[in-house]
């Protein structure tokens, strides 16, 4: 039995890495996304960065874990494998990578709207923020919910940031088109 090892582990996605270390409990020291976690004989459960098992029942010890990636992407995480039990009062400091996106759009024609679904796809995780910027001289443009609710007015001329991760809609309520430029930040593996 050891006294407490940690391991890091560079997982491919989709792939399984194996622990073959003896323990009572395990802990994520750190992953950017949840992982799947088995023991011998069990099945994947999956654990977030700040979880783990504490003690088998019994003083029973386990002699191997899989680790497993369900993301799009290669991730590098970190996992304790004790005696001991880890204790992490540590708090996240640093922000996940982010990465902007462009809407290609230019503009949007009269009494109509973009619909931003905040749906992932590839190595996006989740998104951030919206930036819509208002480039005509006159008119306004909403941001409405998913039941057609205004949830603000972005003036002529003017840009606003709303950090919202689910749908919304950038709609032109006016009777012609409204030059915009929208764009969105997504937290990335």
């Amino acid at each position: 039995m050891n006294n407490g090892h940690t391991e890091i582990l560079s997982i491919a996605p989709g792939q399984v890495q194996p622990i073959n270390l003896d323990g009572r409990n395990f802990f994520v020291v750190f992953a950017p996304v949840e992982i799947d976690i088995k023991l011998p004989g069990d099945e994947f459960v999956s654990y977030g960065q700040g979880t783990g098992m504490g003690d088998l029942p019994d003083g029973k010890v386990f002699k191997r874990l899989e680790v497993r990636n369900p993301s799009l992407g290669t991730i590098l995480v970190k996992i304790y494998i004790g005696g001991p039990l880890y204790r992490d009062s540590r708090a996240a400091i640093i922000e996940p990578k982010t990465r902007g996106i462009g809407w290609a759009g230019v503009s949007i024609p009269a009494t109509s709207g973009v619909t931003f679904t905040g749906i992932t796809a590839g190595l996006l995780i989740r998104r951030k923020a919206i930036q819509v910027t208002n480039l005509d001289a006159a008119l306004d443009l909403q941001l409405r919910d998913p039941d057609g609710n205004v949830i603000l007015t972005i003036f002529p001329r003017t840009s606003i940031t709303l950090p919202i991760s689910e749908e919304i809609e950038v709609y032109n309520q006016n009777g012609s088109a409204v030059a915009c430029n929208i764009s969105e930040t997504w937290w990335t593996l």
